[in-house]
């Protein structure tokens, strides 16, 4: 009996030697899978013997966000699954998959405490580093658009950490207002008062959100719905002197509209200029990996691509992935698998977990807790400094351990 081809973007850790013994197996870079799907002698792909089998009967793919998985790519392929180790779909095509019978997984949440610790590192580094007092009178507000697995993970830590927090997450929206439309008139009125806990509601109105945060930061999925959702209406309501952040996808964002809000001379307090935010915080970017310049050298923070990069991120994306084929393909002894100890994985930081609590620290001594478990300063200096050295940065990142709180 012929085993089955899969083939898998040699930059998912931890997979290799898990489906040797059950499939021929072919190791590509995402961007290149196009050579091996179809038959041509130009397959590079390392684990792959020459003549061994054919390269257009490969029935499932193990892809990253590299890979787009469309028409272009497909048509004409044996493919029946596309397993993505990833949080997202955005790179599948899933009407082509549909139409065609392809069966997609991927990997819901993956990367949540990855994102949310990102987030958190980079406010304090960024408060720290420009004297930004996040404990004023009162507690400044956090507004999280999009309330999924990453958002409500950034959300419970915030307000774990004393901060007020409003939540956004379209679907929702427009189900609470389906809700409230015979008993009351949809306005900011009615979100303020449950905000304030008059009337207790769990999300706020995009609108409420962008006009009381200090601090507001994207986790929705790409899609049409989402597609530069942050636009220069979008910016125009944000509170002016606030801080965005995107570490969801580059495209939900539109470079011109955020370059325009952005007050690139007031990060450090200074009398205000014609710019509504403050700052901004940029790990994820329009057509990557050739990111725009201008909003390079904008950004308080820029990194490329990483936020959701953990140990654990890629332990659970990984996991998922193989699990789903391992069903798929009717493998018993891989349907529990679990990625082995880290002591024996290369680019992976090897210290315990690190626990934080956050009891009793000042705002000073969370960011040195915080940077020393992620140091984002010195990935932001290096893509400064070079660029063109996105794709190799993001390749390159070593893992970081996720803290525990």
């Amino acid at each position: 009996m012929n085993k089955p081809l899969i083939i898998i973007d040699d930059a998912i850790p931890f997979v290799r030697g898990v489906f040797e013994p059950y499939a021929n197996v072919c190791y590509s870079k995402g961007s290149e899978f196009a050579s091996c799907l179809l038959p041509n002698d130009n397959c590079g792909c390392a684990g792959k013997s020459s003549g061994m089998f054919a390269i257009n009967s490969a029935e499932i793919l193990i892809v990253r966000t590299r890979t787009k998985c469309n028409a272009a790519l497909l048509e004409g392929t044996h493919v029946k699954m596309i397993a993505t180790a990833t949080i997202g779909t955005d790179h599948i095509d899933l009407n082509y998959c549909k139409l065609h019978g392809i069966k997609v997984v991927s990997a819901p949440g993956c990367n949540s405490g990855g994102v949310m610790q990102y987030v958190y590192t980079a406010l304090f580094a960024l408060a720290e580093k420009y004297k930004i007092n996040l404990y004023p009178n009162s507690p400044l507000t956090i507004g999280v658009i999009g309330a999924g697995h990453v958002g409500t993970k950034v959300a419970a830590l915030g307000e774990h950490l004393g901060f007020r927090v409003l939540r956004n997450d379209p679907p929702k929206e427009l189900v609470q207002e389906e809700l409230e439309k015979n008993a009351a008139k949809k306005s900011d009125k009615v979100f303020e008062q449950k905000a304030r806990g008059i009337v207790h509601v769990e999300y706020s109105s995009l609108h409420y959100l962008l006009k009381n945060s200090d601090i507001v930061t994207l986790h929705v999925p790409l899609d049409e719905s989402t597609r530069e959702m942050a636009n220069d209406d979008f910016f125009s309501k944000m509170k002016r002197g606030s801080i965005f952040f995107n570490t969801c996808r580059g495209e939900v964002m539109s470079n011109n509209a955020l370059l325009n809000a952005l007050d690139i001379n007031n990060i450090n307090g200074s009398e205000r200029g014609d710019g509504i935010l403050r700052a901004a915080v940029i790990d994820t970017w329009n057509s990557e990996p050739g990111i725009s310049i201008d909003l390079l050298q904008a950004a308080a923070i820029a990194t490329p691509h990483i936020a959701g990069y953990s140990y654990e991120g890629k332990v659970n994306g990984t996991t998922v992935a193989v699990r789903k084929v391992a069903d798929f393909m009717r493998i018993e002894e891989l349907k529990k698998y679990t990625v082995g100890s880290v002591k024996d994985m290369q680019g992976v930081r090897t210290e315990n977990t690190p626990r934080i609590n956050f009891a009793g620290l000042n705002q000073s001594e969370i960011a040195e807790q915080l940077l020393r478990i992620f140091p984002i300063w010195d990935l932001d200096f290096k893509l400064r400094q070079h660029p063109e050295n996105f794709e190799k940065l993001r390749s390159n990142y070593e893992y970081r351990r996720e803290f525990t709180y």
